[in-house]
């Protein structure tokens, strides 16, 4: 299971661009330079980044950095 990374540790990492629609990264981290643009492209067609060795969807990391935690699904 990927880690669950809170909205504020992903606001310090990330900076989104609205009108581009584009996010970058907001400090230097190992390889990550500072304003360097986040992603690649999935062999699904999905933009991607890998944080601590797992990957992560970038539609997901931009919805939990304005609205919060993504709402775990409900087993009925």
């Amino acid at each position: 299971m990927n880690k669950i990374y809170s909205q504020k540790d992903l606001l310090h990492r990330f900076f989104y661009e609205k009108e581009a629609g584009l996010l970058y990264h907001k400090n230097p981290v190992r390889s990550w330079r500072k304003g360097k643009q986040v992603g690649t492209l999935s062999s699904h067609g999905y933009l991607v980044v890998n944080m601590d060795k797992k990957t992560y969807y970038l539609h997901r990391i931009i919805w939990q950095m304005h609205f919060g935690q993504i709402a775990a699904k409900k087993n009925d």
